[in-house]
């Protein structure tokens, strides 16, 4: 088994949406296939405050686990959605999430924009004062709620209510969905939300003082390890491309460093896997984005697990694409680290999962079991 922790499940490219034109059918559902087949578990991360819905209704049709957060990227562009996630996670704390509800699946689809925090009359949080979805009055009302813009292929439970075709990561039943908050952080590089908006919202995040995180830094580390300097947080910092010397004041703070393609662009990103504690790695794909291109450093270091894919404009369903990412590829990124530090794979792949479960702890452990 081999967890990827930041698996961007709500993208539109998995909608067959690219640059705003659809090119394809939705084929989420091929990707998590090819995913379980190579016995790859893939965690699903929230953006901003849709995708997080997004992912946390997926997570639990699929028996996995998701994050919810709002990407500094987005940070100015949803800063209204900050208290919507804030009740959303104090929600799913509570067990108050409603996946049954007359507005949960239209929501997910986007065929509906009740959702908390903007109208009182969404459902899909269960109290004694809001209407909860019931099978037997509004069956028809669920069966005709058309969720083609879902990244689902849809099809009809023994109870009526419209659900996607599923894969089945973990067998066991899962005690929560949630597995850290994120993806959320300071992101200087790009210019898209204003500096003032992601500290907000990233301050805001870090005051719910939740287990786990999913970070996000790149070229902001003083700000970013200012910001973290107070407050007890585990979790990952996710596509780490940063100094050995930041590696190392985030492990000493408790944290795992995330390493994805975009971690391996340059020579100096591979001597920095190099001399990183193999003990503190997490391994991502961070898909659809973030593969190890022919043109990276990282590359250098494959031999054996170069998935294949094809780069043709006619769309093959059932073949991974070169130029969209997918989790699978994890592989590529477990043999890169393995020959960049000189060990084997089937030790990295090993030494790979027992750090995801020793940073994600108990959660985690108990979905893998025995």
């Amino acid at each position: 088994m081999i967890i990827d922790i930041a698996f961007n499940y709500s993208s539109t490219q998995y909608k067959g949406i690219y640059n705003g034109k659809k090119k394809h059918e939705p084929d989420v559902i091929k990707v998590l296939e090819r995913s379980k087949i190579a016995n790859v578990f893939p965690i699903f991360i929230g953006s901003e405050y849709r995708s997080s819905v997004e992912c946390l209704a997926a997570a639990k049709t699929h028996n996995t686990f998701c994050t919810i957060g709002i990407h500094p990227n987005d940070a100015t562009s949803h800063k209204e959605d900050l208290n919507s996630l804030i009740e959303l996670y104090y929600n799913i704390m509570n067990g108050k999430i409603d996946f049954e509800s007359k507005d949960f699946l239209p929501y997910v689809a986007g065929k509906s924009k009740n959702h908390p925090g903007k109208n009182n009359s969404a459902s899909f949080f269960t109290n004694d004062s809001k209407q909860l979805f019931s099978i037997e009055e509004n069956k028809n009302d669920a069966m005709n709620y058309n969720l083609q813009n879902s990244s689902h292929d849809q099809l009809k439970n023994d109870r009526g209510i419209m659900q996607p075709n599923t894969i089945q990561f973990f067998n066991k039943s899962l005690s929560t969905n949630l597995l850290a908050i994120g993806e959320c952080g300071l992101d200087y590089y790009r210019d898209s939300s204003t500096k003032q908006d992601q500290k907000h919202i990233f301050s805001q995040l870090l005051e719910l003082n939740h287990t786990h995180y999913l970070l996000h830094n790149r070229e902001s580390f003083r700000d970013f390890s200012e910001m973290i300097s107070d407050y007890n947080i585990k979790g990952v910092l996710h596509s780490f491309d940063g100094t050995i010397e930041e590696a190392q004041y985030l492990i000493k703070k408790g944290l795992y460093i995330g390493i994805n393609g975009c971690s391996l662009k340059n020579q100096k990103n591979v001597e920095v896997v190099e001399e990183l504690d193999l003990h503190h790695i997490l391994i991502e794909s961070d898909a659809p984005y973030c593969r190890i291109a022919k043109s990276y450093a990282g590359h250098n270091y494959l031999k054996d697990f170069i998935i294949e894919s094809y780069s043709s404009k006619k769309y093959k369903e059932d073949m991974v694409m070169k130029y969209r990412n997918e989790p699978i590829t994890v592989y590529e990124i477990v043999e890169a680290i393995a020959n960049i530090k000189n060990i084997t794979f089937e030790h990295a792949k090993k030494t790979f999962l027992e750090n995801t479960i020793t940073c994600f702890g108990s959660t985690l452990e108990n979905a893998i079991g025995n």
